[in-house]
Order: structure tokens, then sequence, then C-alpha cells
């Protein structure tokens, strides 16, 4: 890549490892079938983008920029989010696997997981106001001292919530699926 700065370009098929060096900011691009997993993408902004069935596993995102960015069958694991610059940061998944991810402290208001592996995600002290959990699964997660207010849940599985270790008001669990929210109680429940 000889260029700094994209806008409105698409990559397709591109495996990011193999070049020497990449632009430092991409916006309103398109990303399909890429590989950037392993790679430093630090410092890197992207604005108004989409990966489709991209592999971003394990990659550096400390102080990348992700504004307004949607992600869709990506493979997203082990990343830290929480590294991200916060400024304008706004995500949406879809149908991605982002298992061991970190979103520690991470700001996540008004945020989107659809149909999404969150298995040993860290939420911890994060900030979940209004996002959804629409047929996640959650096992494993860890949620410690998050805002959870107005979450939506109805529809994930497998999640352990503790009501009096997180801030809870208002979100939206199944009656079908309340048994996550006792774990700790040691229940037998039919």
């Amino acid at each position: 890549m000889d260029y700094t700065e994209y806008f409105e370009s698409e990559f397709t098929d591109i495996d990011f490892s193999t070049k020497s060096k990449l632009a430092k900011l991409f916006e309103t691009c398109e990303f399909v079938n890429c590989n950037f997993a392993n790679l430093d993408l630090s410092q890197i902004v992207f604005e108004d983008c989409t990966f489709k069935n991209c592999d971003l596993s394990l990659t550096n995102l400390h102080d990348s920029s992700l504004k307004n960015v949607f992600f869709e069958d990506c493979n997203l694991k082990r990343l830290r989010f929480d590294s991200c610059n916060e400024f304008l940061l706004k995500l949406e998944f879809k149908n991605c696997n982002l298992q061991e991810s970190s979103f520690y402290q991470v700001n996540l208001t008004n945020h989107s997981f659809q149909d999404c592996n969150l298995m040993e995600v860290d939420f911890t002290e994060a900030i979940l106001l209004d996002s959804s959990f629409d047929d996640c699964n959650l096992g494993g997660a860890v949620f410690e001292s998050t805002h959870l207010e107005r979450a939506d849940f109805r529809t994930a599985t497998n999640y352990q919530i503790d009501p009096e270790r997180n801030k809870m008001e208002g979100a939206k669990f199944s009656v079908n699926n309340l048994a996550g929210l006792l774990v700790k109680y040691e229940l037998d429940l039919e």
C-alpha cells in the first residue's frame, strides 16, 4: 500500500499480513475476506468502515480509532478493545467470534451484538447502557461493576450476572433464562 489514506475504497481477498506498511486512515471503506490476524493496527483510523468475513484475531488495537465500524461474520478473538481510542468509538457486531476479547472499562452505550460468540469476554466496568445482545452466547463472560442499565439480554444465553455486583436497572431478560442471574445462590431450578 503506497497511500497513507483511503476513502470510499473496497478491499477484497487481501492478506494484509504480507503488506510492509498499512495506511493510517480508512474512511468509508469495505473489507471483504481480508486477513489482519496478528497485525499491529495501532494508531490507525477506521471511520464508517465495514468488515465482512475478515480475520482480525490477535491484532494490536492500541490507540486505534474505530468510529462507526460494522463487523459481520468476522473472527475477532482475543482483541483488546479497551486499548482503542475511545473518542467517537462506535461498534456493531453481527455473527462474529469475539471469544476472550476485552471491553474493560469501555463505553459501549447503545451498541449492538447480534448472533455473536461472546464466551469469556471481559466486560468488567464497561458501560453497556441500552446495548443489545441478540442471540449471543455469553458463557464465561465477566460482568463486574458493569453498567447494564436498559441492556437487552432477552435472547442471550449462558450468561452469569450477579445483580448485586452490577448496575442493572431496566435491563431486559427472558423469564426462561433467569437462572443466569441466580447462579451464586446455587438453587436447583427446574
